[in-house]
């Protein structure tokens, strides 16, 4: 994989979702982990649109194509 998941978080930020990544401490700081926090009220469409865009990324950094040209406004 030559991708991590601070590069996943960038390309969600494009799209206006807010999902941290970060290293664990510093005796496992090569892990990098992403938190997902959803607030109470958040439905099933929004839950489902976001899994569409993690697909996407992902699909997205498979293929090695820049950064920017996965940019969209946001939708959510």
């Amino acid at each position: 994989m030559s991708w991590s998941l601070l590069d996943l978080s960038d390309l969600l930020r494009m799209r206006g979702w807010q999902v941290p990544s970060s290293p664990l401490l510093p005796d496992r700081q090569e892990t990098v982990i992403q938190r997902f926090l959803v607030r109470h009220g958040v439905d099933r469409d929004e839950i489902e649109l976001l899994a569409d865009h993690m697909r996407r990324a992902i699909k997205h950094l498979d293929e090695g194509l820049p950064k920017d040209a996965a940019r969209a406004s946001f939708d959510h």
